[in-house]
């Protein structure tokens, strides 16, 4: 099985993630951006992943321990609460309220209706930003703490839970600079990678799921043979 794949501007992963951020050293990279499974037990979101950890807080704080020590500027931590999490989450929050500098927040414009009557709906998701400075910049002059997206309607065959690309975009663009390197440790189908080597930053992905590691393998290479057909054209 290949285990690592390497081009020019990006380097992937088919491993566990710990395995693989206990062997990068400190500060080598300048932001982190991914989103962990949620631990929906019931939801089936993954072929391969049955998304029910019996210690789901422990799960969050090893691997956010591991991106504070490699990061040197921002990590940027995706996580929905659900009624089986809930309480791990905020526990998390608790565990890391000096070195949360802000909450993001999205507004889900299409969230799914609760399938119990007279129950609130969940309709937004948390984007933790770690910063390793007290104020947290962005690259243009403004930007809400609540964003609003949909819900991304493209589904990758195995997986129901692909992020909504203008939100990867959104991110890399305001909170990372051109030639950074940017790390998403639970990488799924590529769509952090796809949004750095549009944005000309570096990548490392890292995805414990052989068949999504193919396909956001196939997916970068793509990305790239159609930025160099591009770019060719218009030289």
């Amino acid at each position: 099985m290949e285990r690592i794949y390497k081009k020019e501007n990006f380097v992937i992963y088919n491993n566990n993630c710990i395995d693989v951020l206990k062997n990068i050293k400190c500060e080598e990279i300048d932001v982190c951006f991914t989103s962990p499974p949620y631990n929906s037990i019931r939801h089936k979101k993954y072929k391969k992943y049955d998304d029910n950890l019996k210690d789901y807080y422990h799960f969050l704080c090893e691997f956010t321990d591991e991106l504070l020590r490699i990061t040197k500027k921002t990590v940027i931590i995706n996580i929905q609460t659900n009624y089986y999490n809930r309480a791990d989450v905020y526990k998390y929050i608790g565990k890391y309220n000096k070195e949360i500098t802000r909450i993001v927040i999205w507004n889900k414009s299409n969230p799914t209706p609760s399938s119990l009557r007279h129950k609130l709906t969940n309709a937004h998701e948390y984007f933790f930003i770690f910063s390793k400075k007290k104020n947290v910049t962005i690259n243009s002059v403004f930007m809400k703490d609540v964003i609003e997206f949909p819900i991304n309607s493209i589904k990758i065959k195995g997986h129901n839970a692909v992020m909504n690309s203008k939100i990867s975009d959104l991110f890399i663009e305001e909170f990372t600079q051109i030639g950074d390197t940017v790390l998403d440790c639970f990488m799924g189908s590529g769509t952090t990678g796809i949004s750095c080597l549009k944005l000309s930053r570096n990548f490392i992905g890292i995805e414990i799921d052989e068949d999504y590691f193919q396909i956001a393998k196939k997916r970068l290479n793509e990305l790239i043979e159609n930025i160099q057909i591009s770019f060719d054209t218009e030289n």
